[in-house]
């Protein structure tokens, strides 16, 4: 029997940077993210295991942090300036897709990586 496995999805931002970041949903176990709940948190790590509470917590309980999308299956996650503006380093990211029954049927896993960056552009007086 061949079991489908989710691959990791890593990727890098700039520490401050306020971006969209989408994440497949893959594989796929429900056609629909009608009715889901999805929570993504973010973990300091070592070796690739989370090592601590999570440091960013975000839902779709709130309006505009994840967002589900039906095709092609997946969800996106508004990172603001104030998440990763103190966060130099790897870090363990984590998703779980819970269906109306509490069944978790899916997410996504991997490495953020925060940059540093020095190309801030100056505020108005």
């Amino acid at each position: 029997m061949n079991v489908p496995m989710m691959v990791p999805q890593n990727f890098s931002i700039p520490a401050g940077y306020n971006e969209v970041i989408t994440f497949d949903v893959d594989p796929a176990v429900i056609d629909s993210l009608v009715d889901t709940q999805i929570f993504w948190r973010v973990y300091a790590q070592q070796f690739g295991i989370p090592d601590a509470d999570p440091i960013i917590m975000k839902s779709s309980h709130s309006a505009g942090e994840i967002v589900g999308i039906d095709s092609p299956l997946s969800f996106t996650v508004q990172m603001y300036t104030a998440d990763t503006l103190r966060l130099l380093r790897n870090y363990y990211h984590e998703a779980s897709i819970v269906a109306a029954n509490g069944e978790v049927i899916g997410g996504s896993w991997g490495i953020m990586t925060v940059t540093e960056t020095i190309n801030f552009l100056p505020r108005s007086p």
